[in-house]
């Protein structure tokens, strides 16, 4: 049996995680969906993820990087506003970003993993809850979104003005 760890991203998983990155990438591409183009998320915004402590992989027992994501407690400027709901709750929160699964290992349960790691933490360190967007398009992601408990709250716009919807779950 594979033995699965959530850790914070060392200085040697780095490359890794920018792999998944790419592979996301252009797995979205090939999708039709316009989220994670233009060389996003990159280097640099990972670099920012660790620079917060909010940047975590799961591996596996030889600590190879399975999956990555980011979870950051921090009031995300995009989520200022949201159009044609509401989110439920105020700060404190924490949001998921940059959640991906290395494409060797789909359909195993391992973003479910991440995103209820991320929940557990928000509940740990006393958030009100979790968020998340996703893109409009990105179906699989909605779906792992609401089998984890979140729920569709309205419209958000990103970087680049880029529409996304807004998901969220309340800590108990």
């Amino acid at each position: 049996m594979n033995v699965m760890n959530i850790i914070k991203t060392q200085p040697h998983h780095i490359e890794s995680v920018c792999n998944l990155y790419k592979q996301a990438a252009l797995f979205l591409r090939d999708q039709g969906i316009d989220q994670w183009q233009n060389h996003y998320p990159n280097f640099e915004s990972l670099q920012l993820d660790i620079q917060k402590e909010g940047s975590y992989v799961l591996v596996n027992e030889k600590d190879e990087v399975c999956a990555t994501f980011a979870l950051l407690f921090e009031d995300d400027p995009y989520y200022e506003i949201i159009e044609e709901g509401s989110w439920s709750f105020d700060s404190p929160y924490g949001v998921v970003h940059r959640l991906c699964v290395n494409p060797t290992m789909k359909h195993q349960g391992l973003a479910s993993q991440c995103l209820m790691f991320a929940v557990d933490e928000c509940e740990k360190n006393k958030m009100n809850g979790c968020r998340i967007d996703t893109h409009p398009d990105n179906k699989k992601m909605q779906g792992l979104i609401q089998k984890c408990g979140f729920e569709y709250c309205g419209l958000v716009y990103v970087a680049n003005h880029a529409l996304r919807w807004g998901y969220e779950r309340k800590c108990v």
